[in-house]
């Protein structure tokens, strides 16, 4: 009952972001625009991308340190949060130097350490299972939001500046919750440059998935305009709540996968194949008349074609990635993904400046089947177990 309760708890947490997303876009577009959340889109995008660089993927990272030095903890956090403003600072200066067009340069400059001020804690929260603060966290940063835009009528740029305190809010949460792992003494005397050293190969591992998963999003920003790129991201979100939805089916078969005969296995993949074909076209339904009737877009039926491919895709291919990591193969999952990312990016880039939402969807559905492709024919040349061989 207790590992069933901290499944769902994490669950709770896993599914509170796509969850507040939801909330805060449809407030959006239903008392403003497409083009307002679009334009919010923009700067998340960049402090996104700013936050993943500066976080260096170093979460899992994270995670294995603590669990290996459970008595050290102090010292890690300390060294990971000097190491994390090292990079902050040559991120902001680059920002500061780099032409952003019509983004608000001042408030991305104040967003990305606001975002920092909590981010920093994310891996000891999760290491620490505090899976339902952080979604209350979330939950209640996004209502606040929320409300803001229902009974405030904030323009642009103080909406924007309403997420940056919302950022501090959760860090003065995250703060409270995690206050005694801080130990200011070792900030003062550690070095940040042990922490980079041993996160950097997380780094390439966190673009490449952020390429597979999200490279064309980021493109839309770059070439589309802010009520196309509003609308796609509202789309990529149910999309990727999918995915997790997925992880979650699976998350209770995991530690068995590592148990279980070759036969076992092909079962159980084939299984979760039949249901991505049953979920798939539900879930699409469920989100073209979410889309239709909740936000009022109208995307063409191509595009729900291509959302149902990429959420089956992923269902495809998810057990393979456990069995890969059953026979400590990540560095196969480390290059698919990176190949996944190259595909979606390169198609991406051509097919959105006549296409649209229509390209990107196509790039990014190109690259879950390169997906699918790189793991079931990895799979075969390295003889895992779906084949029958234990080596």
């Amino acid at each position: 009952m207790k590992r069933l309760r901290q499944i769902l708890d994490s669950l709770s947490a896993q599914f509170s972001v796509p969850m507040a997303g939801v909330l805060l876009s449809l407030a959006a577009v239903r008392f403003y625009s497409a083009e307002f959340w679009g334009v919010y889109v923009q700067h998340l995008l960049v402090a996104g991308l700013a936050g993943a660089v500066v976080n260096m993927g170093s979460r899992d990272f994270l995670l294995r340190q603590y669990s290996r030095e459970p008595r050290d903890i102090k010292r890690q956090l300390a060294g990971s949060i000097k190491g994390k403003l090292i990079i902050t600072t040559g991120v902001l200066a680059l920002l500061a130097w780099l032409p952003l067009g019509a983004l608000h340069r001042w408030v991305l400059l104040l967003w990305i350490p606001a975002q920092l001020s909590w981010q920093v804690f994310e891996a000891l929260a999760q290491y620490r299972r505090l899976f339902r603060q952080a979604a209350l966290i979330e939950l209640l940063a996004t209502a606040l939001l929320v409300a803001a835009l229902a009974f405030l009528k904030p323009p642009l740029h103080a909406f924007l500046l309403l997420v940056v305190a919302d950022q501090l809010l959760r860090g003065v949460f995250y703060f409270w919750l995690n206050r005694k792992y801080l130990d200011f003494p070792s900030l003062t005397n550690i070095a940040g440059t042990p922490f980079l050293k041993a996160a950097l190969p997380f780094l390439w591992l966190a673009l490449a998935g952020a390429a597979s998963s999200r490279g064309e999003l980021y493109l839309m920003g770059l070439l589309g305009g802010a009520d196309e790129l509003g609308q796609y991201q509202v789309l990529a979100n149910f999309i990727h709540s999918s995915h997790l939805l997925a992880s979650a089916i699976l998350l209770p078969f995991i530690k068995n996968i590592h148990r279980l005969r070759p036969a076992s296995l092909r079962r159980l993949e084939r299984r979760f194949l039949l249901l991505g074909l049953a979920a798939a076209p539900l879930i699409t339904l469920s989100v073209y008349l979410i889309l239709r009737y909740g936000y009022g877009f109208r995307f063409y039926f191509v595009d729900y074609l291509l959302a149902g491919g990429i959420i089956l895709a992923f269902f495809a291919y998810l057990v393979r990635i456990q069995i890969f990591f059953r026979h400590n193969k990540a560095i196969y999952v480390a290059g698919i993904v990176a190949i996944m990312g190259v595909i979606n990016v390169g198609l991406s880039a051509w097919l959105i400046p006549a296409y649209g939402i229509s390209g990107a969807l196509a790039g990014a559905m190109a690259g879950q089947v390169g997906g699918v492709v790189g793991f079931y024919g990895a799979g075969r040349r390295t003889h895992d177990s779906i084949n029958g061989n234990n080596t």
